[in-house]
Formats: C-alpha cells, structure tokens, sequence
C-alpha cells in the first residue's frame, strides 16, 4: 500500500476500532479512527479517504446515512464505503444497499475475512522498508508546545521510532528536525504518529517506551537520503562482523 493510501475506520465498538488498527499497523495505510457518524462524515470532508470501513450503527448519523450523504455528494461519492453489520437479515443488507454502500461485511469479522475485503478496494503491500536500529538526536514539535529533542531508537525510509517521555497520541501531527548521521544531511519533515509503545503495556517489549512515527511529507530527496544512510550503515556492520 502506498504512503498516500489512506482508511478510515468508523465504529462506536472501540474494540472493533482497535482490532482494525492491529489488522491494518505494518501496510503502511495513514489510518483515521472514530466512534460516530457525525465525526466520521467531518473526517471524510476533510480527509477524502480512499476506504472508510464503518459500522451501520452508530449513534447520532449512523454509517448508513453517513454512507448516503457520501454517495450523494458529488466530490465524495466515489469513495469506496464497506458498512459493518452484527446481522445478515435481509433487510439490514438492503438498507445498506439503498444507501449506495459498495459492500457490507459481517461482525465479527477476522483477520482473513477483513483483508480480503478491503483488498477489493485498495491495494494491500505490507510494509517492507528495511528498519535499522540507530542512535541520534531529532527534535519534535507538535504543535502544542515548543517542542523536545527525543533519541531515535530505529528508523527506515517510511518511519521512525523515538524514545520519548511525555508520549503524544496517536495520528498527533509533529514537525521533525534532524540531521542524519555519516552523511551530515540535514532533514526537515512532519511525521504522523502511528503507535506507541507504553511503558504500562508496551507493544514491542524489545523497544523502550516511545512511539512510532511514519513521514508524512519527507519527498523524494529525503527519502533517498535515508535510504543512503540506512545502506552505509547496513554495510558498515556487516564488515564490522566479518572483521570481528
């Protein structure tokens, strides 16, 4: 899946919201989370994203008027809709096919069944960057604050993990400023953040407490210059192990 390829997953189950997130972390999709119709309808205005994956019921504008709204706009309709149901019953599928949904999917939903559905509408690559462990200084800034200087703990030409303390929630926007080591370039970007890692209930327990950042607008010469970073230091242990 591309860096542009972006989903939206809308469910006032927020375990369902969470096992979506789980399913979706490495394809590298920039993901938007929310547990109402009317947020959703908001996300999608803005955001334009290229799925929604949304409950039928919802308080407020549930997903099937949600999904009506969407299909009767004219800059919106052709945005790919799934409606989740708890039922199969022959009239929940057809007011959701009255409402122009492209597809329904049943709950509960599986790992299997749920990638075979969004893979209709989107094309699925897990994420394959290579991510190398690497220690230098960045300094964030979200906007909140004057930002902090964080540790980088790994990196790869998608993202980057940063030991950091206090953790910004997840899809928290922050402005990235570092200088790459061996190479002495200077990056400017912003990044989105995708995951955290806490130290109460830690994802990755080989990882310190942090969160993974993915680029958001990085562009080509950065990218390239990480990837240079990222093959130097590649080659650099490898000789160091063969001499050891």
């Amino acid at each position: 899946m591309g860096p542009d390829t972006s989903i939206l997953l809308a469910d006032s189950d927020h375990i369902s919201v969470e096992l979506g997130k789980t399913y979706l972390r490495k394809t590298g999709a920039r993901l938007f989370t929310c547990h109402d119709g009317e947020m959703a309808w908001e996300i999608i205005r803005r955001e334009r994203p290229d799925l929604v994956l949304m409950s039928a019921s919802m308080p407020g504008i549930d997903g099937i008027e949600c999904c009506r709204l969407v299909k009767d706009d004219a800059e919106l309709h052709s945005i790919a809709v799934v409606l989740t149901l708890v039922s199969g019953k022959g009239e929940n599928v057809e007011r959701c096919a009255r409402a122009g949904c492209d597809d329904v999917l049943l709950k509960p939903v599986d790992r299997k069944t749920f990638f075979s559905m969004i893979k209709k509408f989107v094309n699925l690559e897990k994420r394959n960057a290579p991510r190398f462990k690497s220690r230098f200084s960045i300094h964030c800034a979200s906007g909140t604050g004057n930002g902090s200087d964080c540790n980088v703990f790994d990196v790869s030409t998608g993202g980057l993990f940063l030991q950091a303390s206090p953790l910004l929630p997840v899809d928290t926007v922050v402005e990235m400023e570092f200088v790459l080591p061996v190479l002495n370039v200077e990056i400017c970007c912003k990044g989105r953040v995708a995951w955290l890692n806490k130290p109460e209930a830690p994802n990755k327990i080989a990882f310190p407490p942090g969160m993974g950042v993915e680029f958001v607008d990085l562009g080509a010469e950065g990218k390239q210059a990480i990837h240079d970073y990222l093959q130097k230091e590649h080659v650099a242990r490898i000789l160091k192990t063969a001499k050891a």
